[in-house]
């Protein structure tokens, strides 16, 4: 056995040269002494050889010697050494033979740890490093217990004390280690993978999670699908909790957007991201929806596929005229369909112009001759609408709400009705009865003004403009959507004028002229909003105007600062509207109207001070429901109480004493009606329209309004309209129950003045832009509310027995809004006359009209040019008398820069200074009033 470990031992360390050979010769000299019996030598020698060159075969010989010299604990540890490095069997066997015969002769540890790996000391550090778990450690038998220390990196070190064992005893040793550690709160979106050292390292776990680490400096990688890997380095202190705070960046894709109309807004995933042409960049990958709208056109949605660092290009997108209209049926459908005729002012037109008012916007459109008299504006439309009439033969609307007051059932279009058209998305022109759906009031036509929806571009919008006089005007606007469906806007403005001078030519008078101070001179402000919750839709408008007039109106002084008219109206109506069904809708609201005039006239050094105050409060139910493609109908009913249509005038001296009260009146009175609109499409090129409607006063009776339309389709593109209905104004309170000296009561009931009218509309479309227009229109009109003499210095209402016959032609061309161009041009002839053959006044015969929308460098900078012909028009009945030709044109220029929310308008309102006059009634000390000439017009505005 000594020569088969001699052998195997001189063959492992037969090295060169070196210390192989200084291990050799040690190892030998130690073999000798073993041999002899000299086993302490042999032992140092086997040492020596071992520290020159480690090796298990020597490792085997130092146990033997340990062995011999009674050392066992010593012979077990390097016969356990020699085990863990031997691997032929034969040696394997020897030693643990030797082991099996040493074992009962010590005390065997058998010494681990959880996690394995800790150094572990015996008693005391200083007497050194026993082993490293796990392992086996033998001891001579002792009756004092022992103490083994364990330590490790990154463990708290600890002590297993009090082991006892008795010769030939296994004692197993064992502890577990508390980590030393530190937290890591790991703050990054939900979902995301923290690795640790790699991307493709050890997964720690998901954020929002926290963790325990050893202290030290480590690295951990955050993934999640769709976003950009990060990395962070973090160093772990004991004890302590150290916070990450990550935020993906998404992998992101960039698009690029051009199209047809520039300043379109494009929104991705329904959240504002520019202006076309617009290079989205940092687009999160996936599937994502573009929107591309503009005020007036027909929004684009595409769904695009972005992807990582790739570009996705959507070039020129065509954006369509976007041509529907709400007044005719009280929804939204296309003009060409719509059974009226109709024309829309887009929010194009609208900025492109800039019009100050509802006056001005009307200027132009086909059909309208427009008078002012230095205190309201007023329409003659198609031959219908007297100067001085209160406006109260068409109806305004805004969102479908009627702004007519309820005691002289006037529309406003002034100043008096707003300072400014902000926030005003499109007006919507009837032309011909609509009392079908409206009632009183829609005798001419409607003019409804439809505000910006809850998709408008949103912010907060400060304006400053100017206009005729020095108009000073003011606007800040507030347009939110906070949620779908969920959002709000609300506007205050404000404006004066300063007025100016005019020179007019008064009846009868000595003098050719006299100069009138302070015409036009005005102060006022308006605020309107509207809040929409899903199917819940809540709208406000208040507006006031004070009006300093110097023309000596019925009678009164001139010049005179007292003569100041107020005006104010107040609306708010709420409005449920929710979707029944696929076919059937609910239509709901209830509303509260309050009018307020107050005039002071003074007559030499007393005056007259009248005030007018109406309340009107009602509810309208209304269904529409279809029946597949082929059948609509709209089924409504409305009650309205006015509980207040009161008038109450007194003169006073100049120190506010009452001399008398000349007139008190307060006439209560209610409206019921029900109505009914169906539309037949037998076929795609054919579509009926009939309606009816009922109205029941508590003032005059009943009234029955019909109406019918077909429209036919003959090919794409083209239209033919025909189309006829009655309708019918009813007596104002201020009509028949206004009982003065100067006006007295009508002795007889007054009846509701009416109007048949028929219309036959043809269109034809030249291509994608232009159209041409040729119609016919005729009406006859009964009962209108005239005055009469009542007596020395007094008039009295009646219904004149002398009816109106009216015809027309019209014909228009068009080219709608695209590429930022428009070109629109008509022209009307019409006869108005009594049935006596007399042309009734303030109807001209001719009315044309041509605008024209230029794009310089869009959005930034567009020319709109606009000429309207004002025509001569009889002044009274009285004579032969018209009022001269006259060409009003304007001219602006205006633009924006949709990134910055920047939009002006400058320009000149009749530009060529035509000194033009409109008639006015026997009230007025002149027959004719001066309009206004050349005006600058400026605007400014901010979106934040």
């Amino acid at each position: 056995m000594w020569l088969f470990m001699t052998v195997a031992l001189t063959a492992s360390v037969g090295h060169a040269s070196g210390e192989a050979e200084e291990a050799e010769v040690t190892f030998n000299l130690g073999a000798r002494a073993y041999v002899d019996g000299n086993y302490e030598e042999a032992l140092a020698q086997f040492l020596a050889s071992n520290r020159l060159a480690p090796n298990a075969s020597v490792a085997f010989n130092i146990a033997r010697c340990y062995a011999r010299l009674d050392k066992y604990a010593e012979a077990f540890r390097w016969f356990t050494l020699a085990g863990e490095g031997l691997s032929d069997p034969k040696v394997q066997r020897a030693v643990q033979d030797e082991l099996k015969s040493i074992t009962p002769k010590v005390v065997v540890y058998d010494i681990t740890s959880d996690p394995p790996g800790a150094t572990v000391y015996n008693e005391r550090k200083d007497l050194g490093i026993v082993g490293v778990t796990p392992f086996r450690i033998a001891q001579s038998p002792s009756s004092e217990p022992r103490t083994f220390l364990f330590e490790r990196d990154g463990y708290e070190s600890t002590e297993v004390s009090g082991v006892r064992g008795g010769r030939g005893e296994t004692v197993p040793v064992t502890t577990s280690l508390v980590q030393v550690v530190g937290t890591v709160a790991f703050h990054a979106p939900e979902g995301t993978v923290v690795h640790q050292g790699a991307p493709d390292g050890p997964v720690v776990c998901e954020a929002p999670c926290d963790e325990k680490f050893a202290p030290g400096n480590w690295v951990f990688y955050f993934h999640k699908d769709g976003f950009r890997d990060a990395l962070r380095q973090l160093e772990v202190v004991r004890d302590q909790t150290t916070t990450t705070l990550v935020e993906l960046a998404p992998n992101t894709g960039s698009i690029v957007v051009d199209a047809t109309e520039r300043g379109a807004l494009v929104e991705v995933d329904g959240k504002a991201a520019g202006f076309t042409p617009a290079v989205l960049q940092g687009v999160a990958v996936g599937p994502r929806e573009v929107r591309v709208s503009r005020p007036g056109y027909e929004p684009v949605v595409i769904d695009v596929e972005v992807e990582t660092d790739k570009q996705v290009s959507l070039d020129d997108l065509e954006l369509l005229p976007l041509n529907e209209i709400s007044a005719v049926s009280r929804r939204l459908e296309k003009i060409e369909l719509a059974p009226s005729s109709v024309t829309v002012i887009g929010q194009e037109e609208l900025k492109a112009f800039r019009y100050p008012t509802i006056y001005e916007a009307l200027r132009g459109v086909r059909g309208f001759a427009l008078t002012y008299d230095g205190v309201y504006g007023g329409t003659n439309v198609r031959g219908i609408g007297q100067a001085n009439d209160f406006n109260n033969r068409i109806l305004l609307l805004t969102d479908g709400a009627v702004l007519n007051d309820n005691f002289y059932l006037q529309s406003f279009i002034s100043y008096d009705s707003r300072t400014d058209l902000g926030g005003i998305e499109r007006i919507e022109v009837v032309r011909g009865p609509g009392s079908v759906l409206y009632g009183t009031g829609a005798f001419s036509g409607v003019v409804n003004l439809v505000t910006e929806s809850l998709d408008a571009p949103q912010g907060t919008t400060v304006e400053v403009g100017t206009f005729d006089n020095a108009v000073l005007r003011a606007r800040a606007q507030a347009h939110y959507k906070l949620s779908d469906g969920i959002g709000f806007r609300a506007s205050v403005s404000a404006g004066m004028s300063p007025g100016r001078e005019e020179d007019v030519d008064p009846r009868g008078a000595a003098t050719d002229e006299l100069t009138l101070s302070g015409f036009d001179k005005w102060e006022g402000a308006t605020t309107h909003g509207r809040i929409w919750l899903k199917d819940l839709t809540v709208q406000w408008f208040h507006a006031w105007r004070d009006i300093h007039i110097p023309t000596g109106v019925y009678f009164t002084n001139y010049n005179d600062e007292r003569h100041v008219w107020t005006d104010a109206r107040s609306l708010f109506e709420a409005r449920y509207e929710p979707q029944l069904s696929e076919a059937v809708k609910l239509y709901t609201r209830a509303y509260l109207y309050r009018s307020y005039y107050d005039a002071t006239l003074p007559y030499g050094n007393i005056a007259s001070v009248e005030s007018t105050l109406g309340v009107a409060t009602g509810a309208e139910l209304r269904v529409q429901a279809e029946v597949g493609e082929k059948f609509r109908a709209t089924i409504g009913s409305l009650a309205e109480h006015s509980p207040t249509a009161h008038v109450h005038g007194e003169d006073q001296k100049r120190d506010g004493t009452v001399l008398d009260t000349y007139v008190e009146v307060n006439q209560p009175y209610t409206v019921l009606a029900g109505y009914g609109v169906f539309d037949i499409i037998p076929v795609e090129s054919v579509r009926l329209t009939l309606g009816a409607r009922a109205d029941y006063w508590t003032t005059f009776g009943s009234a029955i309004s019909p109406r019918a339309a077909l429209i036919l389709i003959p090919k794409e593109g083209n239209y033919l309209k025909i189309m006829g209905g009655r309708a019918f104004r009813a007596p104002s309170i201020y009509e028949f129950a206004y009982d003065a000296p100067f006006q007295i009561k009508p002795t007889e009931l007054l009846k509701p003045e009416t109007v048949w009218s028929g219309e036959v509309e043809y269109t034809h479309a030249f291509d994608e832009a232009w159209t041409g227009l040729v119609a016919g229109h005729a009406s006859y009109v009964e009962d209108l509310i005239t005055t009469v003499d009542a007596g020395p210095g007094a008039v009295t209402y009646t219904n004149s027995n002398e009816p109106l016959r009216i015809g027309g032609l019209d014909f228009e061309l068009r080219r709608g809004f695209q590429g930022g161009w428009m070109v629109s041009g008509f022209y009307s002839l019409l006869d108005s006359r009594t049935e006596g053959g007399e042309l009734v006044p303030n109807a001209p015969i001719h009315n044309a009209g041509a605008k024209l929308i230029v794009p310089v460098s869009a959005p930034a900078a567009r020319v709109a040019f606009r000429a309207s012909l004002d025509a001569p028009r009889r002044i009274d009945t009285t004579r032969e008398d018209y009022t001269g030709w006259a060409v009003v044109a304007d001219l602006v220029l205006s633009g924006m820069v949709p990134e910055r929310g920047f939009e002006y308008g400058v320009g000149l309102y009749n530009l060529f200074d035509q000194k033009y006059r409109e008639p006015v009634i026997d009230n007025y000390p002149f027959r004719t009033v001066p309009q206004q000439g050349r005006s600058l017009m400026a605007t400014l505005s901010m979106r934040f």
